[in-house]
């Protein structure tokens, strides 16, 4: 495979080994692909039905994954943003009371005028406009919000009225397997076991289960799954356009998406040496934008998980 003509279409490096190429993508699909249960659990507290809305969170990944693997051709997970979604649901739909059908709308306009940007010039002046040493703290600031993530979906540390946060319960099996997960990670990460992250995530899982951490999912009927995603796709309604809060809807959803994407790709393309590919990979997530309202989801960024893959090669 090295230096063959296989290696030279999928991009490979004559260094890179298609075993660790594959280790790293599984490592990317496991860290990221809690998000299509959250997404879809949040645009369902909009309205959105919420097996509809798993599927259209799975159609927008794989469509953007697709683009940003032949077209932005950069090692990032494409997902439906977390704290967009928030954003979504409970400011668009709940404040500023747009139905969901034209919260759907407000995507996919901010797609076109993503791409408006992220096609012309006006993505340099932008970019160019971030101070260097904001971006490095980008990928700094992605660890930490990682870090906070895993701290607090694991219950190692939980919510408090007074100090925000405290300690979880260490009783609780759920903190137990995370620990056992961490301490085994941080073990295989030292001795640089290849696929070290792979093996310890597929570790935890299992222990989860023994110690009764997670139940297995109830079965889901697919005919079910479809008839509400087609009750959502190209659900999208014009009937707000002419409002105010319409458009001022779409301007903050522009600033967040604008912004968090510019970032987080100069911050991942740094990661990997590779910032030639940056136009690329923002033209990417514009016209996954695009598709995102249509297919009935909350706008799509280049997740954050993306780094544990590039991490592992």
């Amino acid at each position: 495979m090295k230096g063959g003509l296989w290696s030279r279409c999928l991009g490979f490096k004559p260094e890179h080994h298609w075993k660790k190429e594959l280790a790293a993508g599984a490592i990317s699909y496991f860290s990221v692909v809690y998000i299509v249960m959250v997404n879809a659990t949040i645009l369902a507290d909009a309205g959105i039905p919420l097996q509809g809305a798993m599927l259209g969170t799975l159609l927008t990944s794989m469509i953007g994954c697709l683009l940003m693997a032949f077209g932005g051709k950069s090692p990032m997970v494409v997902v439906p943003g977390m704290g967009i979604n928030a954003f979504f649901t409970y400011t668009l739909v709940h404040s500023m009371k747009l139905s969901w059908q034209e919260a759907l709308m407000v995507v996919t306009i901010t797609g076109i005028l993503f791409a408006i940007v992220a096609f012309t010039s006006l993505y340099k002046l932008i970019s160019q406009a971030i101070p260097h040493n904001l971006q490095h703290g980008i990928t700094v600031g992605i660890g930490l919000f990682l870090t906070f993530i895993g701290l607090q979906k694991s219950g190692i540390v939980i919510a408090h009225q007074t100090t925000f946060v405290a300690i979880g319960h260490f009783n609780d099996p759920k903190v137990i397997t995370a620990c056992a997960t961490l301490l085994l990670a941080i073990v295989l990460f030292v001795r640089n076991v290849q696929g070290g992250l792979l093996i310890s995530i597929l570790a935890g899982t299992g222990l989860a289960y023994v110690l009764g951490a997670v139940e297995p999912a109830s079965t889901v009927r697919t005919s079910e799954t479809v008839r509400q995603y087609g009750q959502l796709f190209g659900e999208l309604s014009f009937s707000g356009i002419v409002s105010v809060a319409f458009w001022i809807a779409v301007f903050l959803l522009l600033l967040i998406v604008l912004f968090e994407n510019i970032g987080m790709i100069a911050a991942q393309t740094n990661m990997i040496g590779r910032p030639d590919t940056f136009k690329n990979s923002l033209r990417v997530l514009a016209v996954t934008n695009i598709f995102a309202g249509i297919l009935g989801s909350s706008p799509a960024v280049a997740a954050a998980e993306s780094t544990a893959g590039i991490a592992a090669g």
